[in-house]
């Protein structure tokens, strides 16, 4: 349940480091933040592939299956 607890105050223009089993890092840049109903599924567009885009989703309010909190980021070079 608390995996992502802290994930609601994180910032737009925060920088999210995800690497990969071979030590790769990606560095993404926070671009959106939202809370959505829990069964929004719309923030699940990717825009047909137009650009690199990672979506973390934690519960709203945490602990909850009453919404959902949503960060968006892309890619940067």
């Amino acid at each position: 349940k608390t995996v992502l607890a802290l994930l609601p105050k994180i910032f737009l223009g925060e920088q999210i480091l995800v690497s990969n089993p071979s030590g790769a890092v990606f560095r993404y840049r926070v671009t959106k933040t939202q809370v959505v109903a829990a069964n929004d599924v719309s923030w699940l567009e990717q825009n047909n592939y137009q650009s690199r885009v990672l979506t973390l989703q934690t519960s709203y309010p945490i602990g909850t299956a009453l919404r959902r909190f949503i960060v968006r980021a892309e890619l940067k070079p």
